[in-house]
């Protein structure tokens, strides 16, 4: 379609096509077509990277939780033994 003025002065709408015009855009839309697909495949693999990231994530917040656990652990323990070491201190001193 090519747009025509006529001789009133108005705007009209030819309906002939060329066949160049038609090839363009037929190409044009199977190359937005291959663009769409392209960035679809694209979106899933960083979805998939995304997930893989999250998932590491947890795992070393989890790791974190544990690792803070033995540390309160260590602390207690050597609390104990601090103790147990002032014990055989005065116990030694008192003989």
């Amino acid at each position: 379609m090519t747009p025509a003025r006529e001789p009133s002065g108005t705007w009209r709408l030819e309906r002939r096509l060329d066949l160049g015009t038609l090839l363009s855009v037929a190409s044009a839309l199977a190359v937005a077509a291959a663009l769409v697909s392209g960035l679809g495949e694209r979106l899933r693999a960083a979805e998939d990277q995304i997930c893989r990231v999250e998932r590491r994530l947890e795992e070393g917040q989890a790791t974190a939780l544990k690792v803070e656990r033995v540390e309160e652990r260590i602390v207690s323990i050597q609390a104990v033994l601090q103790e147990i070491k002032d014990q055989l201190k005065t116990r030694r001193e008192g003989r």
